[in-house]
């Protein structure tokens, strides 16, 4: 970590709300370089905000609600790759006149999270780097229990952009890629599992992207929730979050897998389109093969999301370890 970044300290909130200490300034996002970190982040999450993101994902699965004869409930995995997200660290900050969205993402779960448990999340930038005139920037992030373990490793890229379309200066450290990476499983022939229809309302995109309902100003302003924060980074309207379609495709996924997606679920994304107000999003699986693994047979599948025009919003792979002979649920 470079001279000038540190971790800060930060003071719990209710639901894992965290606030900067008022003498400490971070450096804006775009402004960090390799080996840089974001402030990590402590929270514990609340039932109520479990329930709120089952109801911004209409997925009211039982395991989440709590079933009789479960001591404690799953935080939905939506919800983990939000918290995780490196907006929820307290130190990340954009000047006016500059957005930041999801490129990328490359995600192992690999052990569930129950509702009460205190949870860090931790980010270090790995490269920052350009294409086609862009400034990209990887992140890697790692979300721990109580007990210090690992329970979800993600690789995100992200893309920044200035609104008045001039290209960002590169930090220290800054490298060139002129090819964009393989995110998966394009043209596989196997049978194809749809997942219901959904419509992107604009009450669930702010019950998903506006921080918790009892939040004192409820909705946060982000380009999520707010025309003038979306149009002063450059967009148009507001846009659902990339990760809430990514919510939409891990509830077919688990529907697909079983719990074994909590602990062997892996999910490689590339952020295609923005979901606009009202749209209609589809997740789909294609089978693509499998192949014995220690534990199990490892199932791949293609897998993405889909407007209402056939588009593809979202699209990569996904992988889980199954026990026996490998044969999903669905």
């Amino acid at each position: 970590m470079r001279p000038g970044v540190r971790r800060v300290g930060t003071r719990p909130l209710r639901d894992g709300r965290l606030e900067m200490p008022p003498d400490i300034e971070a450096p804006f996002a775009h402004q960090l370089r390799p080996g840089d970190a974001y402030a990590p982040l402590e929270l514990c999450i609340s039932p109520a905000l479990n329930d709120q993101f089952l109801f911004a994902l209409q997925d009211f699965r039982a395991d989440c609600l709590g079933a009789p004869g479960r001591e404690r409930a799953l935080v939905h995995p939506a919800l983990l790759l939000h918290v995780s997200a490196r907006t929820r660290s307290p130190s990340f900050r954009l000047p006016a006149g500059i957005g930041s969205v999801f490129a990328r993402d490359s995600v192992s779960f690999l052990a569930p999270a129950y509702i009460g448990e205190r949870l860090q999340v931790n980010w270090i930038i790995r490269a920052v780097y350009e294409r086609r005139g862009r400034m990209y920037q990887a992140l890697e992030t790692v979300v721990a229990n109580e007990a210090g373990r690992p329970i979800l490793r993600r690789e995100a890229h992200s893309l920044f952009f200035a609104r008045d379309g001039v290209a960002l200066p590169l930090p220290a450290g800054a490298t060139r890629m002129n090819a964009e990476p393989d995110a998966g499983l394009e043209a596989v022939d196997g049978e194809t599992v749809p997942g219901r229809v959904f419509t992107m309302s604009l009450a669930r995109i702010l019950a998903f992207s506006g921080g918790a309902f009892d939040e004192p100003g409820w909705p946060q302003r982000n380009i999520h929730t707010c025309v003038d924060d979306a149009r002063e980074a450059g967009l148009g309207n507001i846009i659902a979050s990339g990760t809430q379609s990514q919510g939409l495709l891990l509830g077919l996924l688990i529907d697909t897998f079983g719990p074994r997606w909590h602990t062997s679920g892996e999910l490689v994304l590339r952020f295609r389109k923005p979901v606009q107000i009202d749209d209609r999003v589809q997740p789909m699986l294609r089978r693509a093969g499998s192949e014995p693994v220690a534990g199990g047979v490892r199932q791949t599948v293609a897998a993405w999301c889909e407007n209402r025009s056939g588009e593809r919003v979202i699209d990569g792979s996904a992988a889980c370890v199954l026990r026996g002979d490998g044969a999903p649920r669905r």
